[in-house]
């Protein structure tokens, strides 16, 4: 009983999976079919949009639907503190543009109730149908956690390289200002870059850089990021070296790389012990042992 349940758990994480990741290529044919449909519009006057409100427009409607339906139902006290959680999941991932929260719901909800419709029917079981929908609608939860984490640390590792670029240009003669544009001409794409340059729009639309170096804190909210924004805003406001301050700050964040290094190439024998005991040695044993065990019942 307990492996055929844990057999019906893997295939419904496999299917919730497999429906999330069908519903993100939807969602995203749905977002280029809207943009497609909005130029023709511009183009060809008023027409243009009523052709091309087919099957796409009608799941775009749908998909709406649902939307606003989860965002009320995010409202409501119970649930507040989970839509804040989301709104957070979403800005560290830089997703906010394409899900917002009662639209991230409706996909959970959506995935939890396919993979409990099928198990569910094939079993005919409410507790396993109960155990598929929490597993379905944790799977969007493990990708939106996963990709938060993954754009964090691709964000910590290029923040070094580019105190170092801010120190030099600094020391050179530049000013930060100046700095940090001729980083974000000749830095490749990435998360570090993408957030430098809200921070430098920020600034040239009129707010103080040190607003904008505190609303960049709030949203990301990783220690190296406060550090960087702390260190900036003291050394401009007692008249410090800015280009040693980023120096030095680049030297102690590139140590606190190192030691995370360090500390994931530990962590991973402990992490692998899982996967060893679960899916290698049930096998070694099982051909280990299987030709004695038979040999003693068939003798």
């Amino acid at each position: 009983m307990s492996l055929s349940l844990l057999l019906l758990a893997a295939g419904a994480s496999c299917w919730a999976y497999a429906a999330w990741e069908a519903a993100r290529s939807v969602l995203g044919r749905l977002e280029s079919r809207r943009q497609e449909v909005k130029v023709q519009a511009l183009l060809d006057g008023r027409g243009a949009e009523g052709r091309g409100r087919s099957a796409s427009g009608k799941m775009e409607g749908a998909s709406r639907f649902l939307e606003s339906n989860f965002t009320a139902l995010l409202r409501r006290p119970r649930l507040l503190a989970y839509g804040r959680w989301l709104e957070r999941m979403l800005t560290r991932s830089n997703l906010g543009a394409r899900f917002t929260p009662g639209r991230f719901l409706s996909f959970q909800s959506l995935t939890g109730g396919l993979a409990a419709a099928v198990f569910g029917g094939l079993t005919g079981d409410l507790w396993v149908a109960g155990i598929c929908f929490s597993l379905g609608a944790a799977a969007p939860l493990a990708w939106l956690n996963d990709e938060a984490l993954r754009r964090e640390r691709r964000l910590l590792g290029e923040l070094p390289n580019s105190l170092e670029m801010f120190s030099l240009s600094v020391e050179a003669g530049l000013t930060l200002d100046q700095a940090w544009g001729h980083y974000l001409q000749n830095a490749r794409p990435g998360p570090w870059k993408v957030e430098l340059s809200r921070v430098v729009q920020e600034t040239r639309a009129g707010s103080a850089k040190r607003e904008a170096l505190a609303g960049l804190s709030e949203r990301l909210q990783l220690t190296d990021i406060s550090l960087f924004a702390s260190s900036v805003t003291h050394a401009e406001r007692a008249g410090t070296g800015v280009g040693a301050t980023l120096r030095r700050l680049a030297a102690t964040l590139r140590d606190k790389q190192s030691q995370r290094v360090e500390k994931a190439v530990q962590e991973l024998p402990v992490k692998l012990l899982l996967p060893l005991l679960l899916c290698i040695m049930p096998v070694t044993l099982l051909v280990l042992f299987a030709p004695v065990i038979l040999r003693l019942i068939y003798g």
